[in-house]
């Protein structure tokens, strides 16, 4: 949308941010925390996701704070929205976490299934706890196998 507004600097900056941040944030979490933490140094790899995603929501925020000001608008996502995806997302980690230890194929083949069974446990809470976007895209597929 900034680009729309003629605005190219402001997602680029923030990208370049995201990038060195994320670059330097994932060398920290992935050669010194698993130390630091007292775990396996292989898994020093997962700070490297960690930092990424943690770094794309920064500059997501970011993005949102800049469209706000450019269009005088309000943007806010409710907390208790929010608060729902979070909880969804827990549960769906926590009741996925079994499944990490269940190399009976090519591990990308079970990252495939693991992700799978995530992504489907996180759709049926977020519509248990009445987030309008997952029955939205259950529509959205039942319209598209019709």
């Amino acid at each position: 949308t900034l680009y729309a507004l003629q605005d190219a600097k402001t997602p680029f900056r923030l990208a370049l941010l995201r990038v060195t941040l994320a670059s330097g944030l994932g060398f920290v979490a992935a050669t010194y925390l698993p130390r630091w933490v007292a775990v396996d140094p292989s898994l020093g790899v997962v700070g490297i996701t960690a930092s990424s995603g943690f770094c794309s929501w920064i500059e997501c925020l970011c993005l949102q704070r800049a469209l706000r000001r450019k269009l005088q608008i309000s943007l806010r996502l409710p907390s208790s929205h929010f608060i729902k995806l979070v909880t969804s997302a827990l549960i769906a980690t926590v009741m996925c976490y079994p499944l990490k230890d269940r190399q009976i194929v090519h591990p990308a083949v079970t990252a495939g299934i693991t992700f799978s069974v995530y992504s489907l446990i996180y759709l049926a809470i977020t519509i248990y706890l009445g987030v309008s976007e997952g029955r939205d895209m259950v529509n959205r597929i039942r319209r598209r196998l019709r």
